[in-house]
C-alpha cells in the first residue's frame, strides 16, 4: 500500500508544477495580485511591503511590481484594456502573447501617465509577440538572449520614459526580432534601442516615427549597437522629427565598445527629416546606407555638434560603409566622415570590381553659412582617401572646379585625406555599364549594376538607363 501511494504522489507531482498561462481575467481572480476589473477594464495596482508569492508560486507581488514567475506565460486577449497605476510594472519571466485580431490597449490610469512603467520581459528563452496592440505612456523592456520580440501593426504614443528612455528597449543580445508596420508618436526619448553592450539582430520596416524626443535629450528615434553576428535591417520607414531645435536625431548605429563585427547593417529606402541629424554611424561597423531620402536634419543650435545628413565617425578607422543612391538636402553638412578609413560614396572606375559603387547620391542646399563651410555636401575630416564618384553635387555644372566648392578635404587642409569625386554623375554612366552586359532589353539592374529578376523591388534600373521605384 505504501508503494502505491508513493507512485501516485510521483505521478501527481508534475501536474502541480505544470506551467500556467495567465490572462488579466485570471490575474484579477487572484486575491492580492493587484489586478482588478471594473467596467470591462483592468487596472494594475500591485502593492506589498514584503515579497508576496501567490497562486502556488506562479506570481509574486513586491512593492509596485507584479511578476509572472519563470515557466509561466501571459496572454492578452482581444479587447483587453489594461491600465497601469503610478509607478507600477509588470514583469513577465516567460512568454507573453498579445496577438489580437482587433485591438488591445496597454495604457495608464489618470495619475499614472507620468510614472507608470509598463512590461519588462526577462527570461533566457522568452518570446514576446504583439500585434494590434495600442501602447500609451508605457513601454517594453525585452531581455531574452535566446528568444525574440515581434511587434506588428502596433502603436506607441506619449511614452513617458520611466521603464526606459526608449519605448522599445533591448537589454540582452539576441536575434530574430522585428518591428513592422508600427507607429511611434510623441515619445519621451528614443523609440527602438539597444544597450551599448547589447547587439541585437532586428528588422525594422514600414514604421512611422513622428514628433518623438520630447525630452530633447541626445536620443535618436532608432538607436542600435551595430556589432555582433546578427544583421540589422532598417528599411522603408519614415523618421520625422519635431522640426524644432533639439538634440534628438534620426537613425543611429554605434559600436562604442569596439566589439567584433561579423554582421551587416542595412539602412535603405527610409525617409529621414526634421531631426538634429539624419543617419549616423559611430565606431566599427559594416554598413550599407542606400536609397534614402534625407532632408532638413539641421535642427540643432550649433553646426559643430550635428546637422549632418549622414555622419560616419570612427577614430580607430575600422569602419566599412557603402553610401549610394541617397538624396541629401537641407543640412549643415551633407555627409561628414571623421576618421573612418573605408567609406565608399561612389567608386565607378571598374564596374566589375568588388568595391564598385555607382554613387548616384544627389546633394542640394547643404551648408551652414560660415565662410569656410558655406556650401558643404561632403566633409572628409579624416586622413583616408574617400571615393565619391558618380554623384550629383549641389552646383550648376558638374565640373571639377564647381564641385570643389562644396567639398571639404585635402585641398582645404593639407592634413586631411583627399576626396576623389570625378567623374561626377553626367547621366551616361549607367547606360554604358548596361550595354556592356550584352543582355536583352528586358533585363533589369540594381543600383550596383547587378542583374535582378523582374520581381525585384526597390530602385530598379531599366536597360535604357531609366530608374524606377518598384514597391512590394
Amino acid at each position: 500500500m505504501r508503494k502505491y501511494f508513493a507512485i501516485l504522489a510521483l505521478l501527481l507531482l508534475p501536474l502541480s508544477m505544470q506551467a500556467k498561462e495567465y490572462t488579466f481575467a485570471t490575474l484579477a481572480a487572484i486575491d492580492g495580485s493587484g489586478v482588478t476589473q471594473k467596467n470591462g477594464e483592468y487596472t494594475l495596482t500591485p502593492h506589498s511591503e514584503t515579497e508576496l508569492t501567490l497562486d502556488g508560486g506562479g506570481i509574486t507581488v513586491s512593492g509596485t511590481e507584479l511578476t509572472i514567475n519563470e515557466g509561466n506565460s501571459l496572454k492578452i486577449i482581444d479587447g483587453d484594456v489594461v491600465k497601469f497605476a503610478a509607478k507600477t510594472r509588470l514583469n513577465v519571466n516567460g512568454d507573453i502573447s498579445a496577438e489580437v485580431e482587433n485591438e488591445a490597449a496597454l495604457t495608464a490610469t489618470g495619475d499614472g501617465a507620468e510614472t507608470a512603467e509598463g512590461i519588462r520581459v526577462y527570461c533566457e528563452r522568452a518570446k514576446a509577440r504583439f500585434a494590434n496592440v495600442r501602447f500609451e505612456y508605457v513601454g517594453i523592456s525585452f531581455g531574452s538572449a535566446q528568444g525574440a520580440l515581434i511587434i506588428d501593426n502596433c502603436s506607441f504614443s506619449n511614452h513617458n520614459g520611466k521603464l526606459s528612455s526608449n519605448a522599445v528597449n533591448f537589454t540582452a543580445a539576441g536575434t530574430g526580432n522585428s518591428v513592422t508596420e508600427t507607429e511611434f508618436t510623441g515619445c519621451y526619448g528614443g523609440c527602438i534601442a539597444s544597450g551599448a553592450n547589447t547587439p541585437v539582430g532586428i528588422t525594422i520596416s514600414n514604421c512611422e516615427f513622428t514628433d518623438n524626443g520630447t525630452s530633447e535629450r541626445l536620443l535618436p528615434a532608432i538607436n542600435l549597437t551595430c556589432s555582433g553576428d546578427n544583421d540589422i535591417i532598417i528599411t522603408d520607414n519614415n523618421v520625422t522629427g519635431r522640426g524644432v531645435v533639439t538634440r534628438a536625431g534620426g537613425i543611429a548605429l554605434g559600436n562604442l565598445l569596439s566589439m567584433a563585427v561579423n554582421n551587416t547593417c542595412t539602412v535603405s529606402r527610409n525617409t529621414v527629416k526634421n531631426n538634429s541629424y539624419g543617419i549616423t554611424v559611430t565606431g566599427a561597423g559594416n554598413v550599407r546606407i542606400t536609397d534614402n531620402e534625407i532632408t532638413d536634419n539641421h535642427f540643432i543650435s550649433n553646426p559643430m555638434s550635428g546637422g549632418s545628413g549622414i555622419n560616419i565617425t570612427n577614430p580607430y578607422g575600422t569602419s566599412h560603409a557603402v553610401v549610394s543612391g541617397n538624396r541629401i538636402s537641407g543640412h549643415y553638412w551633407g555627409i561628414t566622415i571623421i576618421g573612418a578609413n573605408d567609406v565608399n560614396c561612389g567608386k565607378t572606375e571598374d564596374p566589375l570590381a568588388e568595391d564598385y559603387n555607382p554613387g548616384n547620391n544627389v546633394f542640394s542646399d547643404n551648408g551652414n553659412g560660415e565662410a569656410e563651410y558655406a556650401k558643404c555636401d561632403l566633409a572628409n575630416n579624416g586622413t583616408a582617401t574617400v571615393y565619391a564618384q558618380g554623384n550629383t553635387w549641389s552646383v550648376a555644372q558638374q565640373t571639377p572646379e564647381q564641385i570643389e566648392t562644396c567639398i571639404y578635404h585635402k585641398t582645404d587642409n593639407s592634413s586631411l585625406g583627399e576626396v576623389i569625386f570625378i567623374p561626377a554623375n553626367d547621366g551616361s554612366g549607367v547606360e554604358s555599364i548596361i550595354k556592356d552586359t550584352d543582355k536583352a532589353d528586358t533585363q533589369q539592374f540594381n543600383l550596383l549594376g547587378q542583374p535582378v529578376s523582374q520581381d525585384a523591388t526597390g530602385i530598379i534600373i531599366l536597360s535604357n538607363g531609366r530608374k524606377i521605384l518598384k514597391k512590394k
